[in-house]
C-alpha cells in the first residue's frame, strides 16, 4: 500500500511538472513580452519613453518621445473612494517608427490634489516603420504629482500580424 501511494505521488508530481513546463512555454504564443517606461512632463500629455524587451524576439530596445490625447474622462465613487477614469491614446515616436496605444486607466488620489496612482489596460491600435503590422495588449500603472515627478509603466505582449 505504501509503495502504491509513493507511485501515485510520483505520477502526480510528474504530471504537475509537465503542466508547469507547458504553461511556462504558453506565453510565447502571446508574443514578445515588452515594457515601456514613460516619463511625464506636466501637465502629463508628453514626455520621453524607453521600450525594453523582457523576452527575446524581434523587438529590441528603443526610446523616443510620446504624446497623449485624452478622448474621454469621467469621475465617480466606488466603495466610498473617488476615482477618475481616463480614456485616450498615447503615441510613441522614435527613429525606428511609431506605436499608438489606446488606454483605459482609473486614477485614485492618495493625497487629494497632491499624489495619485493609476492602473489600467492598453491595446495597440497601429504601428509604422519597425512596428508596422504588430498587434498587442497589456496593462499599465503610474504615479502622478503636480510637481512633475510622474511616471508610467506599460507591460504586455507585442506580436506580428493583426495590426496595421
Amino acid at each position: 500500500m505504501r509503495r502504491q501511494c509513493w507511485a501515485l505521488a510520483v505520477v502526480i508530481l510528474a504530471g504537475a511538472l509537465v503542466g508547469m513546463t507547458t504553461s511556462s512555454a504558453a506565453p510565447a504564443a502571446h508574443g514578445q513580452r515588452i515594457a515601456i517606461d514613460k516619463q511625464l512632463v506636466p501637465p502629463g500629455d508628453h514626455g520621453s519613453f524607453r521600450l525594453t524587451a523582457i523576452t527575446g524576439g524581434a523587438i529590441g530596445t528603443d526610446s523616443g518621445t510620446w504624446t497623449y490625447v485624452e478622448t474621454r474622462s469621467s469621475k465617480g465613487v466606488r466603495d466610498g473612494q473617488g476615482f477618475t477614469r481616463n480614456l485616450g491614446t498615447s503615441t510613441f515616436s522614435s527613429s525606428r517608427g511609431t506605436i499608438v496605444f489606446r488606454e483605459d486607466e482609473t486614477v485614485v488620489d492618495i493625497t487629494v490634489n497632491l499624489r495619485a496612482i493609476g492602473a489600467g489596460v492598453w491595446s495597440l491600435v497601429r504601428g509604422s516603420g519597425a512596428y508596422k503590422g504588430l498587434s498587442g495588449n497589456g496593462r499599465m500603472a503610474g504615479w502622478y504629482t503636480p510637481t512633475g515627478s510622474n511616471f508610467e509603466r506599460y507591460e504586455g505582449y507585442l506580436r506580428a500580424g493583426g495590426g496595421s
